[in-house]
């Protein structure tokens, strides 16, 4: 409910509101780079800090379609003016998966940073990679990762969620480093971290087992996008 409530006070919020009521805790890279957050707290804040930095950013996403919501069409409705709005400030369209690859590679070409969920069940995506997470071995997305490789952009992890006792909104920005070993752990690692501070933040714990039953998969660590 906090990405839905968040979304409209964007929406008729000027600049100044991050001013009072966002914290940011590390730095963008240069632009343009791949960034990756997770269903975690409420990240448009932080694509609206990328605006407010002068950095166009595109966020990557999957179709939204009616079906995926059955009998609940105003969840759908709340989920259609939040897309709006991630659109809206973030000053690029939106690019949806299937046959993505090479709109994210057109997009960082001409300055475009992109914005990607990582926290993605394996069933969903071409290409994953297997890692650790909350103590089990488990499967995420790597195509954002090799596409950041690819392109030879910079690669940075952020997460935004709000602290319950102030009410503002926590930014925090990592930067991957270009020879780091293994990005996947340490962009899982942040997730990881981050759930141990806030657990109720994360959306996705009714199919956390999802994640763990999915290192079993065997999908090839070739990253491509969709």
């Amino acid at each position: 409910m906090v990405d839905q409530v968040d979304a409209s006070i964007s929406a008729h919020c000027e600049d100044s509101w991050l001013d009072q009521h966002l914290v940011t805790d590390g730095e963008w890279p240069t632009a343009p780079f791949v960034g990756i957050t997770f269903h975690f707290g409420a990240g448009l804040w932080a694509i609206r800090h990328l605006r407010r930095k002068a950095i166009r950013s595109s966020f990557l996403s999957a179709p939204l379609h009616p079906e995926i919501f059955p009998e609940h069409p105003l969840r759908y409705a709340f989920e259609v003016g939040r897309m709006a709005e991630t659109e809206r400030i973030s000053g690029k369209p939106i690019i949806y998966v299937g046959g993505s690859f090479k709109k994210l590679q057109a997009a960082l070409a001409e300055g475009t940073s992109i914005i990607g969920l990582i926290d993605v069940l394996a069933q969903f995506v071409p290409s994953t990679q297997s890692t650790k997470f909350l103590g089990h071995q488990s499967r995420f997305p790597n195509g954002l990762i090799d596409l950041a490789r690819h392109c030879e952009v910079p690669l940075a992890v952020f997460i935004c969620y709000p602290n319950v006792e102030t009410g503002r909104r926590h930014l925090f920005i990592r930067q991957i480093n270009r020879n780091d070993p293994d990005p996947l752990s340490t962009i899982i690692g942040t997730l990881e971290n981050a759930i141990s501070s806030a657990p109720w933040a994360w959306h996705l714990w009714p199919i956390a087992p999802d994640f763990f039953s999915s290192a079993d998969d065997e999908k090839s660590p070739v990253g491509q996008i969709a």
